[in-house]
């Protein structure tokens, strides 16, 4: 009985695994791809730092108009298209409202966010002086106007 060649079984192992990448890949890609994801709708917030708080305006797809809470840097706090959150609310059926999910947290010049739901960011972060202020929308930051 012949034994296969080191070579042979090499070339059939490298062949094995170029199939299973070329299979495995696109799949997941199909998977995780963001085309299945609900369309982004349209909000704009704008974040204020003051001394001790942190204020949020709600000036487009939001119910609140102002959200205020305070913050020593240590904390985070859930926000979505109803104000104040957690990660076991269920999202408004209202049209009207963006569907997003978003954490702030203040940082020592400024604010950083994780974009969770309704974002085409994933992460964002700015600073500016004790008082300042940034708009910010489904997109990233954006101009106050």
């Amino acid at each position: 009985m012949k034994v296969f060649n080191s070579k042979v079984y090499v070339i059939l192992s490298k062949s094995i695994f170029v199939v299973m990448v070329l299979i495995l890949i696109p799949g997941f890609c199909l998977v995780n791809s963001k085309d299945d994801a609900k369309p982004l709708r349209k909000f704009k917030i704008t974040v204020d730092k003051t001394e001790r708080d942190v204020v949020l305006q709600g000036v487009e797809g939001t119910a609140w108009l102002n959200l205020e809470f305070y913050s020593n840097g240590e904390e985070s706090q859930l926000v979505n298209e109803t104000g104040m959150a957690s990660l076991n609310d269920t999202p408004s059926a209202d049209e009207n409202l963006a569907d997003f999910l978003f954490e702030i947290t203040r940082t020592k010049n400024g604010f950083s966010l994780k974009g969770l739901e309704g974002t085409a960011w994933d992460y964002l972060e700015f600073s500016f002086g004790e008082n300042g202020r940034q708009a910010f929308n489904k997109m990233g930051m954006t101009s106050l106007n």
